[in-house]
């Protein structure tokens, strides 16, 4: 006895296909950001997002990475400062700006738009300048001196230090703050400037 509605299997129609797959073209391939936006060893993925332990563990090991060069180039930029104050016996306020530059340029590298280590990394600069003229006076005195007298008036060397650095000091530590947290801004801006232009446009 055969059913009275037999299964049957209803042709798809020939245009079908054809929307489907316009339909999937017009959305377009994947976007993936291009590796040269990323610092070595971070690639774009699930180990890089911020809500996952990967992730987190990813973030402060690059934030301790940009600190940790920030804070190696202020000290570094301090003894090239008090170096040059003692051949040229003057303070070297451009030595400032050298470490406001180096030390934004090593957050932009590894930490850019991250505002703790954007953070850190000012208040590194600002140590590092506070440090430079320090040495700068110190190492001016040991000119003149011998190690054992500058180290028995440090007191002097105390009230020496407020008109070491003066006005003008202060605006060179200003300028490098500023320099060292607008660097890591401006490479984060230039970066979604160049993912927005790697997007395609909607059609």
């Amino acid at each position: 006895m055969t059913p009275a509605h037999p299964a049957r299997t209803l042709p798809e129609r020939p245009g079908n296909q054809d929307l489907k797959d316009r339909r999937r073209r017009s959305h377009g391939p994947a976007i993936r950001r291009p590796a040269a936006l990323y610092p070595d060893g971070v690639t774009e993925g699930p180990s890089t997002s911020a809500t996952g332990p990967a992730g987190a563990r990813t973030g402060l090991r690059a934030s301790l990475t940009a600190a940790g060069l920030a804070a190696a180039t202020a000290l570094g930029g301090a003894l090239l400062w008090g170096l040059a104050a003692a051949a040229l016996d003057r303070q070297f306020l451009a030595a400032a700006l050298l470490i406001g530059i180096g030390a934004g340029s090593c957050v932009a590298r590894w930490r850019p738009g991250h505002w703790p280590t954007i953070a850190a990394g000012t208040a590194l600069t600002l140590c590092g300048c506070a440090l430079g003229t320090l040495l700068a006076v110190v190492f001016v005195l040991l000119g003149r001196h011998n190690l054992a007298t500058v180290l028995a008036h440090l007191g002097a060397v105390a009230r020496i230090y407020p008109s070491a650095v003066g006005w003008l000091g202060l605006v060179f530590w200003v300028a490098a703050a500023v320099v060292a947290g607008g660097i890591p801004l401006l490479r984060q801006r230039g970066t979604a400037r160049a993912v927005t232009a790697a997007e395609p446009a909607e059609p």
